[in-house]
C-alpha cells in the first residue's frame, strides 16, 4: 500500500513546488516463482542534479529473512556520482549502512560507519541507474550496496540484454526500457516491471 501512496504524495508535493513529478516505476520482485514483494525506482532531475532513488520492500520469507528493506540514493552532479546512501533492514532492524561520497575529485566510502575506503577517481554509472539508463557502451558499474565494481556486458545472444559479472545477473532492455532483472548470486530472483 505505501508504494500506491508514494508516487501520490510526490505528485502532489511537486506539483505545490512548481516541479515536474517524477514517474515512478514499479517491479514485482518474482523469487521461486512467487511475488514476494516490490521494487519502486524514481529519478528527479532538479538544480543541475539528478536523484535516482530505489527503495525495496520484501514480506515473505526467504531463508532466514521474514522481512528486508532497502533504501538507496544515488545523486550525480555533471554525469558523475556525488553521493550515495544505502540503507538494509532485515527483519526490522537496520543490519547495514553504506555510505559513499565525492570529496574533492576522490570517492571515498564506508560501510557501517567504519573503515573509510579510498574507492578511486570519478564513478559515471551505478547499480541505481540500470532502471533508467541502458547501459550502452558501459562496461562496468558500481555497487552502492557494497562499494564494488562489476563488470557489465551486452549479451551475443540477446539484443537489449546485458550481463553483470558475466553471470551473476541480467537486464533486460525494450525500447529503452528495463523490462526485467535477473539476480544469482546469494539466492535467484527476478524484478519484472509491473504494466
Amino acid at each position: 500500500m505505501r508504494f500506491f501512496l508514494l508516487p501520490l504524495f510526490l505528485l502532489i508535493s511537486y506539483m505545490v513546488m512548481g516541479q515536474s513529478p517524477i514517474k515512478p516505476v514499479v517491479y514485482d520482485i518474482i523469487y521461486k516463482g512467487s511475488d514476494i514483494g516490490d521494487l519502486l525506482a524514481t529519478k528527479e532531475e532538479k538544480d543541475g542534479s539528478v536523484i535516482y532513488r530505489i527503495e525495496t520492500d520484501i514480506n515473505k520469507r526467504i531463508l532466514h529473512v521474514k522481512k528486508c528493506h532497502y533504501d538507496l540514493m544515488a545523486e550525480y552532479v555533471d554525469g558523475k556520482l556525488h553521493e550515495s546512501d544505502y540503507e538494509l533492514y532485515i527483519n526490522d532492524k537496520l543490519d547495514k549502512w553504506v555510505k559513499v561520497q565525492d570529496t574533492g575529485g576522490k570517492m571515498v566510502g564506508s560501510k557501517n560507519g567504519k573503515n573509510s575506503v579510498d574507492l578511486g577517481q570519478s564513478i559515471t554509472y551505478s547499480s541505481s541507474m540500470f532502471f533508467f539508463v541502458e547501459p550502452k557502451g558501459v562496461s562496468s558499474t558500481f555497487s552502492e550496496s557494497n562499494m564494488k565494481t562489476r563488470s557489465v556486458a551486452p549479451d551475443p545472444k540477446t539484443p537489449g540484454r546485458y550481463l553483470l559479472d558475466k553471470n551473476k545477473g541480467s537486464y533486460e532492455y525494450q525500447n529503452g526500457q528495463l523490462m526485467k532483472v535477473t539476480m544469482d548470486d546469494v539466492v535467484k530472483m527476478e524484478m519484472v516491471r509491473r504494466q
